[in-house]
């Protein structure tokens, strides 16, 4: 790895851990002025919704620490690693420092978020919706910069002579993450059913049996419309599926790489959107946004191959 970029990111990872270390040297210190019981969690209008002893305040720091730890891991992996990957050696180096700093600003997201959690909690006031949303937008900004990157550094150094074994595991892998995820949603739903709606003051409230609360229209509605974007997400799923056996099968290799990159995104897109929904939060327009940018690429990266 470049000297400049492993700087860089030794830099960045310090100031990611001393982040961490201030939130819970921020919340150690107001300790003793909290009451036995505080707020811990909030709910979609930024809100403490979850009230428990001033123990748990340290759940942001386990969350954050578990972050830091597994970024950790993924750091030594890709700098020790290959990346698998049919490209250059040169294209090799150049896609492990895009990734590494790419990972650096999410794992800076990470922490951002705990910090602005730690000090809801330490001083027991709503969370900083308006600063939280706009942290959001930068880091997809700056995932989506890196994303692209990435892609595109894969493309110039790409090794020509395997590529056609490459594009048969990609192929095979991305299907098996969509399905996976699409199948992990369908769990999630069926996990999170018997808790809606999940806030305890309406849960317990028999007008709201058998609602859930969708944030993103600000009501209570019959939580069966939750099945609705599971199966929109397996219809979507089975119909590229279609597409990209009859592009195997015709051997139209740009159409492949197409759906294989439409199956990918769409697993993640609709895996989140289902857990955004079970756990009752809004999608936000940036997240949306982001994968329209997503979305776009793979359909340019389709005529440029094409």
């Amino acid at each position: 790895m470049n000297k400049a970029v492993l700087a860089i990111h030794r830099i960045l990872y310090a100031i990611n851990v001393l982040i961490w270390l201030g939130s819970v040297g921020f919340f150690i210190s107001k300790w003793s002025s909290l009451p036995t019981d505080i707020g811990i969690h909030f709910g979609a209008d930024g809100d403490f919704d979850v009230v428990a002893a001033k123990v748990f305040g340290f759940y942001p720091h386990v969350i954050g620490l578990i972050v830091l730890a597994g970024m950790t891991v993924a750091f030594i992996v890709v700098r020790k690693r290959k990346t698998g990957l049919k490209i250059t050696d040169k294209g090799e180096a150049i896609f492990k420092s895009e990734l590494i700093i790419t990972l650096e600003f999410f794992l800076m997201y990470c922490m951002a978020l705990v910090a602005v959690w730690t000090r809801s909690v330490s001083l027991q006031v709503p969370i900083a919706q308006s600063f939280v949303g706009n942290i959001s937008l930068i880091i997809l900004a700056v995932l989506a910069v890196g994303i692209v990157s990435e892609v595109i550094t894969c493309i110039i150094h790409r090794d020509k002579s395997a590529e056609k074994k490459d594009s048969t595991l990609l192929h095979r892998l991305a299907r098996l993450i969509a399905w996976l995820l699409t199948f992990g949603g369908v769990w999630m739903l069926a996990e999170s059913w018997v808790r809606h709606p999940a806030d305890e003051k309406y849960y317990f409230d028999p007008d709201y049996y058998g609602l859930a609360y969708f944030a993103n229209l600000d009501r209570f509605l019959d939580k069966r419309w939750l099945i609705i974007p599971q199966m929109i997400t397996v219809v979507v799923l089975i119909v590229i599926e279609v597409i990209s056996v009859r592009a195997m099968k015709s051997q139209k290799r740009a159409l492949v790489k197409l759906t294989d990159d439409l199956k990918l995104f769409s697993g993640i897109f609709f895996f989140i959107c289902n857990m955004t929904l079970c756990v009752e939060q809004k999608i936000g327009v940036g997240f949306v946004a982001f994968f329209a940018i997503l979305y776009t690429i793979a359909f340019i990266l389709y005529f440029v191959r094409k």
